[in-house]
């Protein structure tokens, strides 16, 4: 289901958040989504919405993305932040990066590179005992088990380029995104 839903608020700049159901936790394709999601909007300041909207635009301060996996559903979305009369500009940005990473495939190196990045957040995240009991808990209530930060390197290790192009295709489509936009009262 696709919506768009525009609210005023007491607010100085627009908040955009731009989302679509995703697979669950349990799905084969959740560490494609998770890597997908790393090179769009992921930590670092490289990836690419950052560095289309923030660095080369210079038209929002924040821009992130989320993919959040549930037992039976997930869940991924955009946020970014900017003045209201850029949102139709912004959109189209992310737009235009979601398009991209449809119709062209990651490089060997750039697949390497984003494997690489999200297996040491992983492994630095898990340096933080409040994260690692959180890791412990969510494993449990998936799977049962304890799974070995090993085991999801491998996952990881065994995603390809066209297994993020075709998770990609299937679930970031521009058209199927709903949008919720506030922005400032006039």
């Amino acid at each position: 289901m696709n919506f768009s839903v525009i609210r005023h608020k007491d607010t100085h700049q627009a908040h955009v958040i731009m989302g679509c159901r995703a697979m669950s936790a349990r799905h084969p394709d959740r560490y494609a989504m998770h890597l997908l999601n790393n090179i769009l909007g992921g930590p670092a300041i490289t990836a690419r919405l950052n560095v289309s909207l923030r660095e080369r635009a210079g038209l929002v301060y924040t821009v992130q993305s989320i993919y959040a996996s549930y037992p039976e559903e997930g869940l991924w979305e955009v946020y970014f932040g900017c003045d209201p009369e850029d949102v139709a500009r912004c959109r189209r940005l992310v737009e235009r990066e979601l398009r991209r990473i449809i119709e062209k495939s990651l490089t060997p190196r750039q697949l390497q590179a984003a494997k690489k990045q999200y297996k040491g957040q992983l492994g630095v995240s898990q340096s933080n005992r409040e994260n690692y009991a959180t890791h412990i808990g969510r494993s449990y209530a998936m799977y049962g088990r304890v799974r070995p930060l090993k085991e999801i390197y491998a996952s990881i290790d065994a995603v390809s380029a066209e297994d993020i192009q075709r998770v990609a295709t299937e679930y970031l489509r521009p058209e199927n995104l709903s949008i919720l936009i506030y922005t400032p009262e006039s």
